[in-house]
Order: structure tokens, then C-alpha cells, then sequence
């Protein structure tokens, strides 16, 4: 089983530390338009990638194409992740993101939160699409 990108990825992944982002990010995937479900590079904490360069990201049995795919929208952060010994995947778009090691406690001071004003609203999207061919 692969996760299938739609073109080339080079990306970078956020370090996750006990449920936390640290302040660093590793290379990841340099020019890859697949990732094997077992690829060693894959942490337990799962790939947290923010401000993906891609908005669309399959899972396909190795050399098929995808059966299933996950259009980001609006999302703009993305975690991949597998509970370890669990038979499934999570392909799960993110408004925000975890928060960070340092990251200030008052709630009022962390960026990365979405802050809206009375009344207001936002809405995020995101699209399945199955390939019923397979």
C-alpha cells in the first residue's frame, strides 16, 4: 500500500515530540510522487506537513493508481498518520496544527490559532474522491 501524490513532492516534515511541534523540520521527500505505507522514514507520530505544496494525496495498492483520494481544499496543514498495528490510514486536512513546545500557554498568544470575530465564520472544504473502476 502506497500514498500516492498527484506530481512530484519535495517536502519537509515537522518534528512532533510528545503530541507537540518542535522548531525544526527534517528533509522528507525529495521528488517523490509515492510513499510505501511501511517506508521507515515514517515516525509513529505520523507526517505533519504545514503548508503542503500539494492538495491532493491518494492511497493506491504499489503500481496501481489510487482507489481513493483526498482533496485538500482550503486546508492548509495536512497530518498523514497509521496507529501502529492498526490495518488503516489517516489522511487528515488541519486548519491549524498541533501546538508548539514553546508555544505560550494564554490561548490569546498562540499564532497558529484560527481567531475569528463575533459573528463571523470561516469554512474549510476538502473532497473524497473513489475510483469505482478498481
Amino acid at each position: 500500500m502506497n500514498y500516492f501524490f498527484f506530481k512530484s513532492l519535495s517536502a519537509k516534515r515537522e518534528l512532533i515530540k510528545n503530541g507537540l511541534l518542535k522548531d525544526s523540520v527534517v528533509p522528507f521527500l525529495h521528488n517523490e510522487t509515492t510513499l510505501g505505507l511501511d517506508d521507515a522514514r515514517i515516525p509513529n507520530t505520523g507526517i505533519f506537513i504545514k503548508d503542503p505544496a500539494i492538495n491532493k494525496i491518494g492511497l493506491a495498492r504499489s503500481g496501481k493508481k489510487p482507489y481513493i483520494s483526498l482533496i485538500l481544499g482550503n486546508f492548509p496543514n495536512v497530518n498523514i498518520w497509521s496507529p501502529p498495528g492498526y490495518p488503516f490510514v489517516c489522511i487528515e486536512p488541519m486548519s491549524s496544527h498541533h501546538d508548539f513546545e514553546d508555544s505560550p500557554k494564554n490561548i490569546k498568544k498562540k499564532h497558529h490559532l484560527v481567531t475569528l470575530k463575533p459573528d463571523e465564520t470561516v469554512k474549510y472544504y476538502f473532497f473524497i474522491e473513489i475510483d469505482q473502476s478498481l
